[in-house]
């Protein structure tokens, strides 16, 4: 069995089991401000934000009015800052911003985009809810977001704050016997 079989095999066990955390460097975020920011967003994309429950992140698609899809989206809404973080891929987060700002009319909502402002990880398993819980404590907005049936959460991680979130995350990883996927530069 090769190193790279061996390795994926135990961050699916980890997954199964325990927790996997794998940090995304392919995503960045979209932030969204402004009172109307949830009413708002919740009629430009597909999931719903408003039945959100406090704690949870949502998976949606942000649509073209012609049905095409512009790009899948994890929503965090952080009350505390009052603000909405969208995960999206990096090589879409202009177009995006630039599709949600053309139907910004009356709305008090603002959508920025910072490249370098905060590094995402996603959380995969039963233990997840202790992983999100260890990055909450240091600064850091998530929620939990299952996306493959095993448990998970979102982890977005202030870039002020990065270096601090990440070893909160790696040492609820460890604790919790997981795994911390590898660093990959593009998405699968």
């Amino acid at each position: 069995m090769s190193e790279r079989t061996l390795a994926v095999n135990v961050q699916v066990e980890a997954a199964r089991k325990s927790v996997l955390a794998l940090p995304q460097p392919y995503l960045t975020s979209l932030v969204v401000t402004g009172k109307d920011r949830l009413s708002w967003l919740n009629g430009m994309l597909s999931c719903d934000l408003i039945k959100r429950s406090p704690g949870e992140a949502t998976y949606g698609l942000a649509v073209a009015r012609n049905g095409r899809v512009i790009s899948d989206v994890v929503v965090v809404v952080d009350e505390e800052a009052q603000r909405v973080l969208m995960v999206v891929p990096r090589e879409v987060v202009e177009t995006l911003r630039a599709h949600l700002d053309h139907y910004l009319v009356m709305e008090d909502a603002e959508v920025a985009a910072d490249a370098n402002a905060f590094e995402s990880w996603a959380v995969h398993g039963p233990g997840s809810s202790v992983v999100l819980d260890a990055a909450r404590a240091v600064g850091a907005p998530g929620g939990m977001v299952d996306r493959t049936g095993l448990g998970g959460a979102i982890v977005v991680a202030p870039a002020a704050r990065s270096k601090e979130i990440r070893s909160a995350v790696e040492e609820a990883v460890r604790t919790s016997t997981g795994a911390r996927g590898s660093r990959g530069s593009t998405r699968r």
